[in-house]
């Protein structure tokens, strides 16, 4: 579902992807809050899929109740991936010595000055990408930043403050400190995935919060793993079963 309502396309909505041969994996519905009409159009479309994979286990019991096919929770097609693939396509670039990485799908006042603080507080500089309009004089701003250097600027980053889904997950993969800010149409899978690693204190609403706990990255990582295996069973599962009848 998007702003504007259902966009059939998004539930294989058509006939010539309602034979059987449809299925979703990490699909996402973003807002878990739903009208009654918008649950009776999901229970509908449901039948259009062959196995449903889910970032979110909030609706998981929807979707589950409203379809036979099988359905289950899954990782992030990022989190699939290593850091050692990651590494694959990340460029070097430039950066200050020592820096925290900003990076702001929205801005936010309170994420911007606790990014500034902690800055501060490691003698560091701040780098950011952001979609801003105006520049910030006292960042380094990166607004040429493409995928390649946006890996190498979290990975060498000395924190990271975001309040980006993907971006949390980048600085998971390279074990970086992190904190990330509540978005809207974005909390609730940010607070899933935190919950999944035991990370729920790295999300934070205001800029007078402080973390100082560091992050048990070994724990993580191996949380990481397990819900990959799982993850990736599934997928072999929904990519077998569209070739069987």
């Amino acid at each position: 579902m998007d702003e504007f309502g259902f966009d059939r396309g998004y539930y294989a909505d058509y006939n010539c992807m309602k034979n059987g041969y449809t299925v979703a994996y990490a699909a996402s519905f973003g807002d878990p809050t739903l009208m009654k009409e918008s649950r009776q159009k999901i229970q509908e479309y449901m039948q259009n899929f062959k196995y449903i994979g889910l970032r979110e286990q909030q609706l998981l019991p929807l979707v589950a109740a409203s379809t036979s096919a099988p359905v289950q929770r899954v990782v992030d097609p990022t989190l699939l991936l290593t850091a050692e693939d990651l590494d694959k396509i990340a460029k070097p670039t430039p950066h200050p010595a020592k820096y925290v990485l900003l990076y702001a799908r929205r801005y936010d006042p309170h994420m911007e000055q606790w990014a500034e603080d902690m800055a501060a507080y490691l003698g560091a500089q701040v780098v950011e990408i952001s979609l801003r309009a105006t520049n910030a004089d006292s960042h380094t701003m990166r607004h040429d930043a493409g995928v390649e250097e946006f890996l190498i600027l979290v990975k060498n980053a000395c924190y990271v403050v975001t309040n980006s889904y993907h971006g949390m997950i980048m600085a998971i993969h390279y074990k970086r400190p992190f904190v990330v800010f509540s978005r809207e149409q974005c909390s609730n899978k940010i607070a899933e995935l935190l919950e999944l690693l035991g990370l729920q204190d790295r999300m934070l609403l205001s800029h007078r919060a402080r973390v100082c706990k560091p992050i048990r990255y070994d724990l993580v990582h191996q949380k990481i793993a397990n819900a990959r295996d799982c993850s990736i069973d599934f997928l072999k599962q929904e990519l077998e079963g569209i070739y069987k009848k």
